[in-house]
């Protein structure tokens, strides 16, 4: 493995480290929100707030992500940083839409507060997380396809055998003389 390799595998784990330290404090955040022993419709406020921020910090680390993924595939081939960037935005948009966003629609009903999340909410979540699949997968695809046309696999020579001579148009043309 070269060194600008590992370089990006670390890249790679530095974002995943941060953009998971940041969401997680985001969901934290939003949901302590939903603790809150004063006014419900500001506690609800704050949590709708964090938690779009927190939404949106998962969406950009999970594109940033899945850029070096796509760094990491084309070097070395391997597309488990795509996959993993991939089960990275599925935990989170599974802990957004199916424990902070249904508490959120709990607090808002026992506080008698309309809320704009429905019961539907985790449907959601499922759509996101299928459609980032179909994303990966498609990515992956292109890229790995794209490689290979930049790229080309060398066939290998057997020990023993002889090369194959390159095809050289020129060699039947007479050559100008010297001066």
């Amino acid at each position: 493995m070269l060194k600008t390799d590992i370089m990006w595998n670390k890249i790679f784990f530095g974002l995943l480290g941060l953009g998971t330290v940041v969401s997680i404090f985001f969901a934290y955040y939003a949901h302590s929100w939903l603790q809150s022993i004063g006014a419900p419709a500001a506690a609800l406020d704050g949590f709708y707030y964090n938690s779009g921020l927190g939404w949106v910090t998962v969406l950009i680390s999970s594109l940033a992500l899945l850029i070096v993924a796509n760094v990491v595939l084309w070097l070395q081939r391997h597309a488990w940083a795509a996959w993993t960037t991939l089960l990275y935005f599925a935990v989170f948009t599974v802990l957004w839409y199916f424990w902070l966003l249904p508490s959120a629609r709990e607090f808002a009903l026992s506080s008698n507060i309309q809320t704009p999340t429905s019961s539907l909410t985790p449907l959601s979540g499922v759509v996101f997380c299928l459609a980032a699949a179909a994303l990966v997968y498609f990515d992956q695809f292109l890229v790995v396809r794209l490689a290979a046309r930049m790229h080309p696999a060398m066939e290998p020579v057997e020990d023993g055998a002889p090369s194959p001579q390159p095809n050289i148009e020129d060699e039947e043309r007479e050559k100008p003389p010297i001066t």
